[in-house]
């Protein structure tokens, strides 16, 4: 284990204040069975995140953006199909947003409640979020996973070809200030 990182343990404390994203060391990764048998996995860009730490460890505000656009299955052919007007419509959404509007603290992490906003409307979802690292350096890494279900989001595609529940696994590294 590198020095500089420690595991999250019950005594570790979130310095209070704003944590923002670094985009370019967090995934946000997605799974979906298509025809019934198979999944289909892939990855989307994250635009932006901050999480807000009010005194006593509590988050006060959760905020994320995810660019649809940019959805990578490595099937360029696929990916072409999700961004067009049929499914996801990038053109007219490109973003999928989250916003946080009640959190229970949970043994090491969270139980974040809040609205899912993508291709023109807005479903509630819970994401259940844990602390994996707090490093020295003043990052700290968290891991939130969430499921829904894309009708709800007016996202239709025959049940066969594309299934109904997404999964939604999602590894940010966070800075202070």
């Amino acid at each position: 284990m590198d020095s500089s990182t420690a595991p999250a343990a019950s005594a570790v404390e979130l310095s209070p204040g704003q944590w923002t994203i670094d985009p370019r060391n967090s995934t946000a990764s997605f799974a979906v069975r298509n025809f019934g048998v198979n999944t289909v996995s892939g990855v989307v860009p994250i635009r932006n995140a901050t999480v807000v730490v009010a005194e006593g460890q509590e988050v006060a505000s959760l905020r994320a953006t995810l660019n649809l656009a940019g959805i990578d299955t490595a099937n360029s052919k696929r990916d072409n199909d999700l961004r067009g007007q049929r499914l996801l419509h990038t053109e007219k959404f490109p973003d999928l947003a989250f916003d946080a509007t009640e959190t229970q603290r949970r043994g090491e992490g969270w139980r974040v409640t809040g609205t899912l906003s993508a291709h023109g409307a807005s479903i509630p979802v819970t994401l259940d979020a844990e602390l994996i690292t707090v490093a020295t350096n003043g990052e700290l890494t968290i891991r939130a996973t969430t499921r829904f279900d894309r009708r709800d989001l007016g996202i239709r595609a025959p049940r066969l070809l594309i299934g109904r529940e997404v999964l939604v696994d999602i590894t940010a590294k966070f800075r202070a200030g």
